[in-house]
C-alpha cells in the first residue's frame, strides 16, 4: 500500500524539480489517504477494547453494590470495604491485561497481520496515545469510585481508621509483610513506568527506526524524503524555542515522577487494606475491647489521615493528565501558528504561501482526527483565518453557516462563501499556478465583499466587540477603544461613557449611602465592603428591658422627696434611674399629644371603682359590707357567701415606699424583666427601648457588652448587701472587665469603660506639668487612634483644637445623619437641615472578664448599721409533725 506511494514520488522526480509544491500537495494527499486506510481497522479494534474496559469497569462497580446489598454483615461494613477494594484492584490489573493483549496481537510476526514500516508508525503512536488515555481515564475513575465507597463506610464504621496502624501491630509474621509490601511496590512502579515509557517513547522510537530505514534507501527515496515524511513526522521534528522545549523536557520528567508517586501511595493502601483482611478474625475481639472513650480520639484522626491520603493520590491522578495534555497542545500549536504567519506574510512567494496553506489544513485535519483538540487550534487561529475556513475546519457539518465568535450571531453570506471556498480548494489539485493565484485573488476578493456588506455591520453593533480585534477596518465610524482603568475591556467608542458610569469595576464613584452623608468616593468593586464600616450606615439599637412600677400611693409620696446620687459604679442603680427618665419623657409626651388625666385623678377613679357594686353582689349582704369581697361570685366560689367572715374592711397597700427608693427616688423596680412579645403586658409594667444610634460595625459590639453581658446580667455581676431595702449602700462588683471597670456616664447616658492607670499625684508632676493639649500633633494623633467612640465624643467637648483634631477621625470612627427641623409654614412636618457628624456612644468590645469572690461583703454583714436580727426567747417549732402532740 505504502509502497505504490513510493513509486510514485520515483515517478515524479522531475516533476518535483519543476513544481515542487504540486508534489507536496499531492504526496499529503497520498498520505492522508493511506492513514485513513490504516486507521479504520485500528479504530474498530480500539472500540472493542474500549468496549470491554467498560464493561469491566461496570461489572465491578455492580458487583460492589451487590456485595453491599446482599451482604448480611451490614453491621460491620469495614468488611465490605475490604472485599471492595480487592475487586478494584482486579479490575485495575485487568485493564492492564487488555491493553498489552491488544498489542502483542497486533504485533505479530505473521504475514497476514503484519504492517509495514510506515503502518507500524501509524498503529504504534497511535495505540499508544489512545490507550494511554483510556487507561488513565479508567484508572482514575476506579480510584474516584474507591475514594467515594470509603467516604460511606467511614462514616458508618468508627474503626475503618485504624486499619492501616493496626494490620501492622496485630499482624504475626512481620517478615513476610515487609517482603509483600516490597513485592507490591516494584510491581506497581514497573508497570506504571512501562506505561509512561509507552506514552513519551515508543513515538520517538518509531520516528528514529523510520528515519534509518529511509536513510538506507535508494537515491531518489533519498531525494523524495523530505516530502515522503508525514506530517507528524514534520510536527515533532519542529525546532521549538527553547522555553518550550524546557517544558516539554520538564513534563515528561513530571509525568513520571507523578506516577511513582501514585503508584506507591495506592500499593500502600491496598497492602494495608489485605492485611486488615487477613487479620480481621484476630483483631475482632480486641477491637471491641479497645472502643472506649480514651482511643477515639485516635480513632477518628487516623481515619482523617486515611481520608486524606486516598484524597491526594485521586487528584494526582486527575491532575497527571494536565501536563500530559499541555505537551500535545504545544506540539500542535506551536507549529500551526508558525504556519498562519507564514501564510498571511505577503513578502513570500504566491507558491510557499500555498503551500503552507494547504499544510495548515492537513494539520486541522490530522488534530481533529487524533488529539480531537478542535476548540483549542480554532481559538489559536486569528480571525481571518477562521472566517474564511469555516467549512473546511469542521468536517462533520458541511453546511455550517458564520458564527460570531462570542455572540453566536449569524451572518448569512456565510454559507455562500464556504461554498466557494470549498470548491476552490477542489480545483487547486487540478490545475497550475496561474489558476492558483486566481483562487487567491477570488477568495480575497469574496472576503472583501463580505467585510464590506455584512462583517462591518456586525462589528458596528456586536456587544461584546472582541470579534473585530483583528479584522476592524481603519474606516469604522466608531472604532474599538480600551477602558481607560485598564479592566481589559474593549468595547466602540460611543460605549466607553457608559461602560465608565455603570459597569467598570475600576472606575472611582461615590458610596451606595451618598444621598445619605457618606462623602467617600471609591473603587466600584470595593462598594460592598466600605458598607460595614460607612459612616452613613446608622443603626438603632431595639433592645428592650421591662420594669416594674411601684404602686401609685408611693409614687405620690416620691414626688416630694429630694433624692441623693449615687456612685458611677453602681449600673445597676443608674441604669434604673436612666430607664425612669426616659419613661418619664415618653409619658410627658404622650400627655401633651393625648390629654391623659393625671395621677391624682387616677387615684381617685381607682378609689370610686373599688365601692361600686356590680350587679350580682347587690343582693349579697357580705358585699354590701365589703366590696371588696366581689370575686367570691365566680364559679367555684359562690358557696362561700354563707360561710361567715370578718366585717373589717381589707388593708390597702402600703403608702410609704421603702428606705431605699426613698433616698434615691427611684419609681421602677431595681431590677429588670424580659417578656416574649406574644405575652400581654402587665398593668403596672414599663418597658424601656434602648435607643442608641451605632455604627453598623459597632452594633455587634453593643449588643454582646451592654445588653448580654452587662444588662441580662446585671444581678450576677453585681452584689448588693440584703438589707438594701432599709437603705444600705453597700455593693461588690463581681465580675470585672479584665483590665479597666465599666462605669455609667451621666452625661452621655451610656456605659463607658474606664482603663486602669496608676495614679500620679499633681505635686510629684510639678506645677507645669504638660497637659493634652500641649503635646505634638503626632503623638496626639498616635493616641486618639487608641481610643474608642464615647472617648473621642468626650474628648471634642473639651476645647477647639481637640475638637479640630478628632475631626479627622469621623470617617473611621464618626457616624453621620440628617438633622431634622419642624417646618415653619405647616403645623405637622419636618424637613432636613443639614448633616450632623457625631461619635456613636460605644465602648471597646470587652473580649475578657473576671471573676473575684464577695468576700468584701460576707466581712460586711458582722458590721452592717441597717441589720436587724430578730432574736427569739422560746424555740419555735418549725414542723408541727414532729412535736409528740402531733403523733
Amino acid at each position: 500500500m505504502f509502497k505504490t506511494n513510493v513509486d510514485r514520488v520515483g515517478n515524479n522526480e522531475t516533476e518535483k524539480n519543476c513544481c515542487w509544491p504540486y508534489v507536496v500537495e499531492e504526496l499529503f494527499e497520498w498520505e492522508y489517504d493511506d492513514f485513513l486506510q490504516a486507521y479504520m481497522p485500528t479504530l474498530r479494534n480500539l472500540h472493542h477494547v474500549q468496549l470491554v474496559l467498560v464493561a469491566f469497569g461496570l461489572l465491578g462497580n455492580f458487583l460492589a453494590l451487590l456485595t453491599l446489598i446482599c451482604s448480611k454483615k451490614m453491621q460491620s461494613p469495614s468488611f465490605l470495604y475490604h472485599k471492595a477494594l480487592l475487586l478494584a484492584n482486579l479490575i485495575f490489573c485487568v485493564n492492564y491485561t487488555c491493553v498489552q493483549g491488544v498489542d502483542r496481537r497486533h504485533s505479530n510476526d505473521s504475514q497476514e497481520d503484519s504492517f509495514g514500516i510506515n503502518e507500524q508508525f501509524v498503529f504504534q503512536t497511535y495505540v499508544a496515545a489512545y490507550y494511554s488515555g483510556v487507561l488513565k481515564s479508567v484508572i482514575a475513575s476506579a480510584c474516584g469510585y474507591m475514594a467515594n465507597y470509603m467516604c460511606l463506610l467511614i462514616s458508618l464504621d468508627r474503626f475503618s481508621g485504624m486499619i492501616l496502624y493496626r494490620c501492622y501491630l496485630r499482624f504475626n509474621n512481620h517478615t513476610v509483610s515487609w517482603r509483600l509490601i516490597t513485592i507490591c511496590v516494584l510491581l506497581s512502579i514497573v508497570v506504571h513506568s512501562w506505561a509512561a515509557w509507552i506514552e513519551t517513547s515508543v513515538v520517538d522510537i518509531s520516528l528514529v527506526a523510520r528515519t534509518s530505514t529511509d536513510n538506507g534507501s535508494s537515491g531518489s527515496l533519498a531525494a523524495s524524503n523530505e516530502s515522503e515524511i508525514c506530517c507528524y513526522t514534520w510536527v515533532r521534528n519542529v525546532d521549538y524555542s527553547p522555553i518550550v522545549g524546557g517544558l516539554i523536557r520538564t513534563k515528561d520528567v513530571l509525568n513520571l515522577v507523578t506516577r511513582l508517586f501514585c503508584a506507591l501511595l495506592l500499593t500502600i493502601f491496598t497492602v494495608g487494606t489485605l492485611y486488615a483482611y487477613i487479620a480481621r478474625a484476630k483483631r475482632r475481639k480486641r477491637f471491641r475491647l479497645a472502643a472506649n472513650g480514651a482511643k477515639t480520639s485516635a480513632q477518628r484522626s487516623r481515619t482523617k489521615s486515611l481520608f486524606i491520603l486516598m484524597t491526594v493520590a485521586v487528584v494526582l491522578f486527575y491532575t497527571e493528565n494536565l501536563p500530559r495534555e499541555g505537551k500535545r497542545i504545544l506540539q500542535l500549536i506551536y507549529p500551526l501558528n508558525r504556519v498562519v504567519d507564514r501564510m498571511s506574510n505577503r513578502n513570500l512567494p504566491v507558491d510557499e504561501r500555498l503551500h503552507n496553506f494547504k499544510l495548515m489544513l492537513y494539520l486541522h485535519q490530522y488534530s481533529q482526527l487524533w488529539l480531537n483538540l478542535f476548540a483549542v487550534v480554532n481559538h489559536s487561529l486569528h480571525f481571518y483565518c477562521n472566517l474564511a475556513l469555516n467549512n473546511v475546519f469542521r468536517k462533520e457539518s458541511w453546511k455550517t453557516i458564520t458564527h460570531c465568535f462570542f455572540s453566536f450571531t449569524t451572518m448569512a453570506k456565510g454559507r455562500r462563501m464556504s461554498q466557494n471556498l470549498t470548491d476552490s480548494v477542489d480545483n487547486w489539485a487540478m490545475a497550475g499556478k496561474a489558476s492558483e493565484k486566481q483562487c487567491i485573488t477570488d477568495n480575497a476578493q469574496w472576503i472583501q465583499a463580505f467585510y464590506e456588506d455584512e462583517l462591518e455591520t456586525h462589528i458596528l453593533h456586536c456587544a461584546y466587540c472582541f470579534c473585530a480585534k483583528e479584522v476592524c477596518p481603519a474606516n469604522l465610524i466608531c472604532p474599538i477603544v480600551c477602558c481607560p482603568n485598564q479592566c481589559s475591556a474593549t468595547m466602540h467608542q460611543c460605549k466607553l461613557k457608559e461602560h465608565l458610569a455603570e459597569l467598570c469595576p475600576l472606575e472611582r464613584v461615590a458610596c451606595i449611602n451618598a444621598t445619605y452623608g457618606c462623602p467617600v468616593k471609591l473603587l466600584r468593586r470595593d462598594r460592598g465592603k466600605h458598607l460595614s464600616n460607612c459612616p452613613a450606615s446608622v443603626l438603632q439599637c431595639n433592645m428592650e428591658r421591662m420594669r416594674q412600677l411601684l404602686p401609685l400611693a408611693q409614687r405620690l409620696y416620691l414626688r416630694g422627696t429630694t433624692p441623693s446620687g449615687c456612685g458611677s459604679d453602681h449600673l445597676d442603680l443608674c441604669l434604673a434611674l436612666s430607664d425612669q427618665r426616659k419613661w418619664a419623657q415618653e409619658r410627658c409626651q404622650l400627655e401633651a399629644k393625648n390629654g391623659l388625666l393625671s395621677d391624682n385623678d387616677l387615684e381617685e377613679r381607682n378609689d370610686s371603682a373599688d365601692n361600686v357594686l356590680s350587679p350580682v353582689s347587690q343582693e349579697c349582704v357580705l358585699c354590701k359590707q365589703d366590696p371588696g369581697s366581689q370575686h367570691l361570685h365566680i364559679v367555684g366560689a359562690m358557696g362561700a357567701c354563707g360561710n361567715p367572715v370578718s366585717s373589717e374592711p381589707t388593708k390597702k397597700a402600703a403608702t410609704t415606699p421603702e428606705p431605699f427608693y426613698i433616698k434615691h427616688g427611684l419609681q421602677l423596680s431595681l431590677t429588670t424583666e424580659f417578656q416574649a412579645m406574644h405575652r400581654p403586658k402587665a398593668s403596672n409594667s414599663v418597658t424601656v427601648r434602648c435607643g442608641q444610634l451605632l455604627r453598623r460595625d459597632q452594633y455587634s459590639d453593643h449588643a454582646k457588652s451592654v445588653h448580654a453581658d452587662v444588662v441580662n446580667s446585671m444581678e450576677w455581676m453585681l452584689a448588693r448587701c440584703p438589707m438594701y431595702l432599709h437603705g444600705c449602700d453597700m455593693m461588690v462588683t463581681r465580675v470585672l472587665p479584665a483590665k479597666g471597670r465599666l462605669l455609667y456616664s451621666e452625661w452621655s447616658d451610656s456605659l463607658v469603660l474606664r482603663h486602669d492607670c496608676e495614679p500620679r499625684p499633681a505635686a510629684a508632676m510639678g506645677s507645669k506639668a504638660p497637659t493634652l493639649t500641649d503635646l505634638p500633633v503626632e503623638v496626639l494623633q498616635t493616641i486618639l487612634t487608641q481610643l474608642d467612640s464615647t472617648s473621642m465624643l468626650a474628648l471634642s467637648l473639651v476645647n477647639k483644637r481637640l475638637r479640630e483634631t478628632t475631626q479627622h477621625y469621623l470617617l473611621d470612627k464618626g457616624m453621620v445623619e440628617y438633622r431634622w427641623v419642624r417646618r415653619s409654614d405647616q403645623a405637622n412636618g419636618w424637613k432636613e437641615d443639614g448633616l450632623r457628624w457625631t461619635f456613636a456612644k460605644s465602648f471597646e468590645p470587652v473580649r475578657r472578664w473576671i471573676v473575684r469572690p464577695a468576700k468584701e461583703l460576707c466581712d460586711h454583714l458582722r458590721i452592717c448599721p441597717y441589720l436587724n436580727p430578730v432574736v427569739h426567747e422560746e424555740r419555735v417549732p418549725v414542723l408541727t409533725f414532729v412535736l409528740p402532740s402531733s403523733r
